[in-house]
């Protein structure tokens, strides 16, 4: 569909297509001939999966980015064959996760990466082009689009109607290493192809990259989604037939030399990351553990012939669509935030600076009423509610001005011990903290020298 249709269908000048417009975005195609965009009541909203860090870290930014990658996603749902291409993608049903653990979750993964394979007819070969495979055979859009502080991002219309993924352009991740594009995008196709839907509302997965999120049980669905999507990549990219076909049956080789001559043959000849295949290895019983040293130099890009990605320039349309459809996805976005997204932004932070003074005041208030156990948990409240919503610059700041001579070594330690998983975006407030605590503990609480030194490292 040109972009000179989709406007004049807009203008009321073509009955035919307009209908079929607003039948395709779920609008009132009277209300579309008048120029505005009214839902149809009843109708599913748009679900969104985020591949993040492990905590909520979302902007209003991103919304337009993930609006031009939905345009995208149904533009490529109107296309020749596009019929054939969503039966292959919506033959996969949505189910829930495997639990109580991650590991039960990753299971699954492995096994919806089998099916995934079987349908498609895909063997037990490496995966070539990952953009073909999701463009090409499932009719899922590839884009690639500034995210901020999120490394991709998934979209999945109302119905699974339409469907698109989001590579971050400035993910310092993918930018050292291409190869990590073929994982997130595996990744991303799991939560499209197997995730239960979410109307009306935002799904967040969490990604445990830190193994911040272990085999605990009962986890929340998020996490066990998000370690089902882990397990499905490794397996579509490296199924185990293959392995075996290229390795020989698992042996869990222990010497340090095999293991590392096994996870190099993978990565050659499948075109993954080092630490996703020594991984992937270790949970088939290939290699007796994950940890595998990466030998240096250029070994591995020597070997990566058949394994690219080709990607689109930034913001610009999938490449199945070509080049003549840029207006029509470009149309009306703008990188910056809206006046009122951005002052609503600026309440925000000043009440989040309320809520810390507020907090801190009660705090003490609550040791001098000798409610120690109160105040620790005050603030614990505190620092899990401001990590979820993201607010690093106003943690900093509170770790920063906690004095551990002046509350109780339950207070501090507690402080360190829920920051550690976000320690890299809280210092050097954190640090500043640290730093003082073994001093604290020696001088003013009289804990042992030994106790005070492993409690900092610990802490570190």
């Amino acid at each position: 569909m040109a972009s000179e249709e989709v406007t004049s269908a807009e203008r009321g000048e073509d009955d035919v297509l307009a209908a079929r417009l607003a039948e395709l975005y779920a609008v009132d195609p009277d209300q579309l001939q008048e120029g505005l965009l009214t839902p149809v009541a009843g109708v599913e909203a748009v679900t969104v999966f985020l591949l993040q860090g492990a905590y909520q870290d979302f902007y209003a930014e991103d919304l337009s980015v993930l609006d031009r990658a939905m345009r995208a996603g149904r533009l490529v749902a109107g296309l020749d064959g596009a019929a054939d291409r969503a039966t292959r993608r919506l033959q996969f049903v949505p189910t829930s996760p495997t639990g109580p653990r991650p590991a039960d979750a990753a299971r699954q993964g492995h096994k919806l990466a089998g099916l995934v394979r079987a349908r498609l007819g895909l063997g037990s070969d490496p995966l070539p082009d990952l953009r073909v495979l999701l463009e090409e055979q499932l009719g899922i859009a590839v884009v690639l689009d500034a995210l901020t502080d999120l490394r991709a991002a998934s979209v999945l219309d109302a119905g699974r109607a339409a469907a698109a993924v989001v590579l971050a352009d400035t993910d310092p991740h993918l930018t050292r290493n291409s190869l990590l594009a073929r994982v997130y995008l595996t990744h991303e196709l799991c939560h499209l192809l197997f995730d239960p839907t979410a109307p009306g509302r935002v799904r967040i997965t969490l990604d445990d990259r830190d193994g911040e999120l272990s085999d605990v049980g009962n986890l929340a669905i998020e996490a066990l989604l998000e370690a089902r999507a882990k397990g499905f990549a490794a397996e579509l990219l490296m199924p185990l037939a293959g392995l075996t076909v290229l390795l020989g049956p698992a042996q869990k080789a222990t010497a340090a030399s095999m293991k590392r001559s096994l996870v190099q043959r993978v990565c050659a000849n499948f075109g993954t990351p080092w630490e996703i295949a020594s991984n992937h290895l270790s949970n088939h019983g290939f290699i007796a553990s994950r940890k595998v040293v990466r030998p240096t130099g250029g070994w591995l890009e020597e070997r990566l012939v058949g394994h690219t990605t080709s990607l689109p320039d930034h913001a610009a349309p999938p490449r199945i669509l070509g080049t003549d459809l840029a207006p029509v996805l470009l149309a009306e976005i703008t990188d910056a935030p809206p006046d009122y997204v951005q002052h609503a932004r600026s309440q925000a932070a000043d009440v989040a600076k309320q809520t810390m003074v507020q907090m801190r005041n009660a705090m003490h208030e609550d040791l001098q009423g000798s409610r120690p156990i109160a105040a620790v948990d005050r603030l614990a409240r505190w620092l899990d509610d401001m990590m979820y919503a993201g607010e690093f610059e106003l943690i900093e700041t509170l770790l920063g001005e906690l004095d551990p001579k002046d509350v109780p070594p339950s207070a501090s330690t507690a402080a360190l011990a829920l920051t550690r998983p976000v320690r890299a975006k809280v210092n050097p407030g954190r640090q500043k903290l640290l730093d003082s605590l073994e001093d604290a503990l020696l001088k003013i609480w009289g804990v042992d020298e030994t106790l005070a030194r492993s409690t900092v490292e610990r802490l570190a």
